[in-house]
């Protein structure tokens, strides 16, 4: 779903910004593509 990826996308520059780091996990590598 877009919206999901639009929200994640948000967040992800938000904690980038404030110097959190982040762990993802996924089912599919081709998502980990599209969020690298």
């Amino acid at each position: 779903d877009s919206g999901k990826l639009q929200t994640l996308d948000i967040l992800l520059k938000r904690l980038r910004a404030e110097n959190h780091r982040v762990l993802l996990f996924a089912q599919m590598t081709k998502m980990l593509n599209i969020l690298e």
